[in-house]
Order: C-alpha cells, then structure tokens, then sequence
C-alpha cells in the first residue's frame, strides 16, 4: 500500500497449522500446488500462464536493475558487501512472522497450535542448521565485506521471554557457537527492542555478531552486552525531521558517549 507519506505491506498469512504437515511430506510439491496458488491468485485461472509469465518478466527486469545497483555500489564506489561467506540466516519461525503466516496469525497459533508450530519449525531449522554448517567452513570470499552472515531479529515484538527461548534461542545458539568455533562473524539487525532479551544476548561469544539496532538505546545496550559491536544509536525521528547539521551533532554525541560508556564497561 503506497501512500505520499508511507509504503506498507498488509499482514497476510499463505502458511497455517493445517499446512505443517503437507509442507514436511512433500515441500516442494505443496509449496507449488497449495500455498503460491493460495498467493498468487490467477494461477490457476483462464490467464494464468499468462500471468506468471508476465511476473516472471518483471522479476527479471528488478533482478537486472539489482544487479545495475550492485556494480554501481560495490564496483564503481567500492562499498563493502554486507557478507563475506554465506547469506542469511535465521530461526525458522522468523520466517514464519514474516514471509509465511504473519503477525496476527504466528500470535494465535503459538498459543493454540503450541506443538504444531514447534514440530515445523524444528524440522525447517534443520534444514537451516544445515546449510549454515556447509557455509560456516568455507573460505573468505569477499575479505571488504562487513560480515561473513546476516542474520535479524523482528518476531520479538510478539513473543514473551519463554518463547522467545523456546521457539527463537536454541537454533541462534547453535548458530552464534558455529560462527565462534570457526572464527566467522555476523551482522543482526534489530527490529523493535532487544533489550527485553538481553540475558540471553550476554551469551553471544565476544568479537562475533554486530547489532544493528532500532530503537534500543544503544548505551544502555553496551552496558548490559559488553560482548557485542553495536551500531545505531541515531533515531528515527532525527533522520526524518532534523537538519543535517543536528544529525551530526549527535552522531558526535554518539560517538564520544560510545568511547567514555566502553571505559566504563
């Protein structure tokens, strides 16, 4: 939905309860005969060869105009990559809030589908683990690079502390220990707050994930995870409403708070 003042993407849900177990028989098969014709609405219409035609020209289009911005940022004006390895990794039910099933629906269906919901997401995270365990061994690709994984954290603004550990911290874990044990790093970028988790961020080995942060004040941050390289600090609101002059301010601000609060940590 675009707007002159915002662009949002309404909470849908393709994936629910009833899916789990067609998706874990056969994923593919379901994939392409339930859930996109579920999405894709004229797939399976008079015009829908038609129309996946026609998607998948525009696909391409974006994908060669991604490609244009690439060269221009990691080419032409020698940006640094965002990762040097692997691409992205997150807990399955991060996936599930956001591509799947949604805000309000991964809501109700922890609590009323509790053992549905940890039964796939356990059986994707394998999946996941390993990919992420062929990944984590390779050599540097690209040495610029910011990172060697990307990873990020948005279904917290839903789940409490117990399952957050449930459905969320074991498969990090496991992915936070991989990247310690073979020397690898990786960047995490924060939706909402992650302070409400810290106690479990304190575990994260030292010298290995950066935190991309939202809204958390970042001081407070360095103070209860001194393991963790933060960036961030600067809100929202100033990007937006302030004059260039006052975001440098307080990027200085940020910077001389950030030296004297690591003295003291």
């Amino acid at each position: 939905l675009i707007t002159d003042d915002s662009i949002s993407v309404p909470d849908n849900c393709w994936v629910g309860p009833d899916d789990f177990k067609g998706r874990m028989e056969n994923y593919d098969k379901y994939l392409w005969e339930v859930i996109i014709p579920r999405k894709c609405v004229y797939l399976k219409t008079d015009h829908g060869l038609e129309s996946f035609r026609d998607a998948a020209k525009e696909y391409h289009l974006f994908s060669d105009f991604m490609a244009r911005l690439d060269k221009y940022m990691y080419e032409e004006n020698q940006i640094p990559k965002e990762t040097r390895v692997g691409g992205s990794f997150r807990p399955y039910f991060e996936s599930l809030f956001n591509m799947w099933s949604g805000i309000k629906a991964c809501s109700v269906m922890i609590r009323r589908n509790h053992d549905q919901v940890k039964e796939y997401c356990d059986w994707q995270n394998e999946q996941s683990m390993t990919r992420f365990r062929r990944e984590v061994v390779k050599d540097v690709q690209n040495d610029g690079a910011v990172s060697d994984f990307l990873t990020g954290f948005q279904s917290g603004t839903i789940l409490n502390i117990r399952q957050f550990e449930e459905f969320l911290w074991p498969y990090w874990k496991e992915f936070f220990d991989g990247l310690a044990e073979h020397g690898k790093t990786a960047t995490m970028s924060i939706q909402s707050r992650m302070i409400y988790f810290r106690d479990f961020f304190k575990e994260i080995p030292k010298g290995h994930v950066q935190l991309a942060l939202e809204i958390d004040d970042i001081f407070e941050v360095r103070r209860e995870c001194p393991n963790l390289c933060l960036n961030g600090g600067m809100p929202v609101e100033y990007l937006g409403r302030k004059t260039p002059e006052e975001c440098v301010d307080y990027a200085k601000m940020l910077r001389s708070e950030e030296r004297r609060v690591g003295k003291e940590c």
